[in-house]
């Protein structure tokens, strides 16, 4: 009909896919199936999107960083930066200097607040550097049990480990 013309028809389409693309960020199950390799020809529209930028995009752009956090843990965990990590290249300098910042001693909600973002967005990109292999969750330390009772009217008290 000629009404809109082949550019912008191509564009919509590329959208309605990356929106598709950027929904399974958010699903809490399923399974999707890429396949990597050359185009196909006789595809009239094609997405050249390199997987890391996919991971990235898609991480930045889930509605609710709630169910990322659920994945790291409670609030209170806490997050080391992985020795000898390599950052991927596309990692902003703010990022970097959040990055820097794990230091496994901060707990997460509070790392949340020192980042480039709102605490969502810093939420977004804790769980990006963790499925990048750049932080990990710090193992708790082992924690001894401590039994103390005491006797009624004020007797000796013993303790039991």
């Amino acid at each position: 009909m000629g009404v809109i013309d082949p550019p912008a028809i191509a564009a919509a389409i590329l959208d309605q896919v990356s929106g598709i693309l950027w929904s399974v960020f958010d699903w809490d199950s399923g399974e999707v199936t890429f396949e990597v390799g050359r185009s196909r020809a006789e595809e009239k529209i094609q997405m050249d999107l390199p997987i890391d930028r996919a991971i990235r995009e898609g991480i930045l752009k889930v509605a609710n960083p709630k169910s990322l956090v659920k994945q790291l843990g409670p609030s209170w965990t806490l997050l080391e930066a992985v020795a000898d990590a390599t950052p991927p290249a596309d990692i902003s300098p703010d990022e970097r200097t959040f990055l820097s910042f794990v230091d496994g001693r901060t707990p997460f909600v509070d790392l949340c607040r020192k980042g480039p973002g709102d605490a969502a967005t810093n939420a977004r990109l804790l769980f990006l550097f963790y499925c990048h292999d750049l932080v990990r969750r710090k193992p708790e330390p082992a924690v001894k049990k401590l039994h103390w009772r005491t006797h009624p009217g004020g007797g000796a008290a013993e303790g039991q480990g």
